[in-house]
């Protein structure tokens, strides 16, 4: 498995799509509910692959991500081959906390840098999110982006 299995939630949530790719594959609904009794591993493995398809998918077209801890606070826009990030980092305010405005600004640094993927996008983006980040809209990369 590239990434991880779906939780129950999730795949019920995606049962219409799970069904469209169970056919694709060439099973049809009475041949997966007997395949649940005599061949569970095999369900297993269908349950696995269809979750790193669902996940690389989404991965792969994510745009913005973001980390925010006390002390920083990472914006990443994510290319196809490298990654930029904006780092804003303070030892004098809580970033989790205090919402950046004109006044605490001067308490920050920022810097920006890009290195190209380690392997690729959505294994880097999927490590990335298992440490914490979320996948965003893009618009606070954008706008310190602007600024700096």
């Amino acid at each position: 498995m590239r990434f991880r299995r779906l939780t129950t939630e999730e795949l019920h949530a995606l049962e219409k799509e799970f069904i469209d790719f169970l056919a694709v594959s060439g099973i049809e609904a009475h041949d997966w509910e007997q395949f649940k009794t005599s061949n569970p591993d095999f369900c297993e493995e269908k349950i696995d692959e269809f979750s790193d398809v669902v996940i690389g998918t989404i991965l792969s077209k994510a745009k913005y991500a973001e980390h925010k801890s006390s002390s920083d606070w990472l914006l990443f826009k994510l290319h196809e081959n490298e990654i930029s990030v904006i780092i804003i980092h303070s030892d004098q305010i809580d970033l989790l906390k205090d919402e950046l405005n004109e006044v605490n600004m001067q308490a920050v640094t920022i810097n920006k840098t890009s290195k190209p993927y380690t392997p690729n996008k959505e294994d880097e983006l999927f490590k990335m999110m298992q440490q914490g980040c979320v996948i965003t809209d893009g618009k606070i990369y954008d706008l310190i982006d602007r600024q700096v």
